[in-house]
């Protein structure tokens, strides 16, 4: 099992390679705080929205229902990540004032009833995938405002595939700074044989686990 956040201010990142685990981990996530009668929010793929139904409907959560706010005690929102993306950018570049008000709205919003409120996001792997790593590291930077001035957490994603070329280890560095947990197998071949989890878990101040040995041995495999 991945790691879940169990408070507001948790700004969790898992590096993955296999769709089924993350599937599994993130699933668990959005169903705890729904059961506990919170909001959770998913920005992602449609291949990982659905993915994250299947979990739900496992943990005997109907989507549909939850989506529509009519299943008690929770509720589920689901926004697809590439729409989201493209929205928040003009000319390329990222419009801050996009981003607050398509997701701090949101945030604000289901937040504003005292309910717990977990997110899943998938923004900036998609951004960071598209070449536009400046705007991924700028996204970070205005999820971690919003993290500061709004009671919710947040559980980002990178494929290892993306973050593990050398050419980005900088800006690998730049944005664990924005996470306060780190979730990722190893990294060190053979691929087989992983460890199922390791975990570090830091404040969500800003200044995260650059010095962390799960993401020195990432970016150093690269």
């Amino acid at each position: 099992m991945g790691f879940k956040a169990e408070a507001p201010h948790e700004h969790v990142v898992q590096f993955y390679d296999d769709d089924h685990e993350l599937a599994a981990d993130v699933g668990a996530y959005l169903a705890e705080v729904i059961q506990a009668g919170g909001v959770a929010i998913v920005i992602a793929t449609e291949t990982h929205r659905q993915a994250f139904a299947a979990q739900l409907v496992g943990a005997g959560i109907n989507p549909d229902v939850a989506e529509a706010g009519l299943a008690p005690p929770g509720a589920l929102v689901m926004l697809d990540a590439r729409e989201a993306a493209d929205s928040l950018l003009i000319d390329g570049r990222l419009a801050p004032h996009r981003f607050d008000k398509l997701i701090g709205d949101l945030i604000r919003e289901a937040a504003a009833g005292g309910r717990p409120v977990r997110a899943y996001g998938e923004l900036v792997a998609l951004l960071w995938a598209d070449g536009n790593v400046q705007a991924a590291l700028e996204l970070e930077e205005l999820w971690d405002g919003l993290g500061r001035d709004l009671d919710f957490s947040l559980y980002c994603a990178y494929p290892l595939g993306l973050i593990e070329r050398e050419e980005d280890a900088g800006a690998l560095h730049a944005v664990s700074r924005q996470h306060s947990s780190v979730v990722d197998a190893s990294v060190t071949p053979p691929r087989r044989g992983r460890s199922r989890e390791r975990r570090a878990t830091f404040r969500w101040s800003g200044r995260g686990p650059t010095d962390s040995p799960l993401l020195l041995r990432v970016s150093r495999h690269g």
